[in-house]
């Protein structure tokens, strides 16, 4: 990624209220070093026009294993999207490998 974005997205309606555990595995790597250079990855979940993020982690330079972990409350009839956004600041880039989202939804 040379910006930032969502590089995969997981799209439902949940049936209920409830809690949504969203889980992103992946391998990535960083590169740069000017104008206020750095990267990061972390899960989100959007619903209503209102957009959570959660378990926000620095990307390492060099290819590194990453598994970020975010709970996020839910309403019910009201269409979800979740997975992994990835932010880049400055003159930075980020690339992802195999990227792996879950989303657990439980009812409350």
């Amino acid at each position: 990624m040379a910006a930032s974005g969502r590089p995969n997205t997981v799209i439902f309606t949940p049936p209920s209220a409830g809690v949504v555990k969203v889980t992103a595995s992946f391998s990535a790597g960083a590169s740069g070093s000017d104008w206020g250079a750095a990267a990061q990855a972390m899960v989100f979940l959007e619903q209503g026009g209102t957009t959570t993020y959660d378990g926000a982690t620095p990307l390492g330079a060099g290819r590194l294993p990453y598994s970020l972990v975010g709970t996020f409350a839910v309403s019910a009839g009201s269409p979800v999207i979740c997975g992994l956004y990835g932010a880049v600041t400055g003159a930075s880039t980020a690339t992802c490998y195999d990227i792996t989202v879950v989303a657990e939804f439980n009812p409350t």
